[in-house]
């Protein structure tokens, strides 16, 4: 049976023709850090709702990899926000006080943006490789005999998964 394995950030799927399958690398609800577990029901949520359309032009498989998309894409804001306001805070610390405990700070958190920026461009690069391949889009439909897609159906799908492209990439500049 053909599938999809998608592996992005903490997000672990197998997408099917009829369900989706997540693959929980956390116990969510005994964990400490409960933003963790706020993304991760906000993505079920969305994946969810994303799923029970049956109104879209989208294929079953395609809408679960947009719903996937967008939680990555909204988990990339967050965490570039973070960094962002650590950063200012640290700054604002700097103009006060040069000392060595905020250098240290300022150090730190420049390693996590630099880290977090690389797993950005990464995510990015994934995504538009993905989107600008035609062929390899061709070969993820599950739902629909691949032999019968008609050249107008997957340039609409095509768009669809282009516009959720351009929203990423609107969304992170970096």
């Amino acid at each position: 049976d053909d599938c999809i394995l998608i592996n992005i950030i903490d997000i672990r799927c197998l997408i099917k023709s009829n369900m989706v399958i997540v693959f929980e690398q956390y116990d969510y609800k005994n964990m400490k850090v409960g933003y963790l577990y706020k993304q991760h029901s906000e993505f079920i949520n969305e994946l969810s709702e994303r799923l029970r359309e049956t109104q879209s032009i989208l294929p079953y498989e395609f809408r679960a990899l947009e719903a996937i998309f967008q939680t990555v894409v909204k988990s990339l804001t967050q965490e570039f926000k973070y960094h962002n306001k650590n950063a200012m805070k640290i700054l604002q610390e700097l103009e006060y006080s040069i000392d060595k405990n905020n250098l240290q700070k300022l150090l730190l958190n420049n390693k996590q943006t630099f880290a977090f920026y690389k797993k950005a461009i990464l995510c990015r690069d994934m995504i538009e490789d993905l989107l600008d391949d035609e062929q390899q889009l061709l070969e993820m439909y599950l739902t629909n005999p691949r032999t019968e897609v008609t050249t107008d159906c997957t340039a609409v799908n095509f768009n669809s998964s282009k516009n959720t492209q351009h929203s990423y990439g609107t969304t992170n500049s970096l």
